[in-house]
């Protein structure tokens, strides 16, 4: 009878964290702090969290506490890749893209064929690259990025626009057309 009640009294105490998947994991990461799959459960849902909400500041905070996460998770299973995916994306959403990069290729290094890695990390040389040109004025390096992202992924239409604009403003306008047109075969509605 007292085991009974000793089980009935903890399922009651469960039942107040069972709310939802992120208070689930958020809490039951303080008790098995050393659990790399909760920790990187708990940065999942702290990082789909960011999408739903509209504050940057809590968007940021949320991304931090993440990276936390994240970096204990990977201390503790270094070989763990959906972390080092994450802590990728995590970067990337703080437009970190060095630290991003360095993430992807830590996943593709520990599964070559991690086809998640391999898009994020495509999308992450292109915003990259994006970055670079319109925000630091630095065209030749932006085109470097531009052009791994193409590498990786040559059917995206925006990267190829990219390139065309880097390549327009630099004054090179036959490289310049040539990418708009082969941005235009495969968005024609651009």
């Amino acid at each position: 009878m007292a085991i009974f009640l000793l089980c009935a009294v903890r399922t009651f105490d469960r039942n107040t964290v069972w709310n939802d998947d992120k208070t689930l994991f958020l809490n039951d990461v303080k008790t098995q702090p050393n659990s790399a799959k909760l920790r990187n459960a708990a940065a999942g849902v702290l990082l789909s969290d960011v999408s739903a909400s509209g504050d940057p500041a809590s968007q940021i905070g949320k991304v931090e506490v993440a990276l936390g996460h994240l970096q204990k998770a990977i201390e503790i299973h270094p070989l763990y890749k959906n972390a080092w995916l994450q802590l990728g994306n995590a970067n990337y959403f703080l437009e970190n893209y060095g630290k991003a990069e360095r993430a992807y290729a830590k996943a593709l290094e520990i599964d070559p064929g991690y086809s998640l890695a391999y898009k994020n990390l495509a999308i992450n040389y292109r915003d990259y690259g994006k970055y670079l040109g319109e925000k630091q004025g630095d065209l030749d390096a932006s085109i470097l990025y531009l052009k791994k992202a193409e590498e990786m992924s040559e059917d995206d239409p925006e990267t190829l626009r990219l390139l065309g604009v880097a390549h327009g403003v630099k004054g090179q306008l036959e490289e310049a057309i040539k990418y708009f047109k082969k941005a235009l075969t495969i968005d024609n509605d651009n």
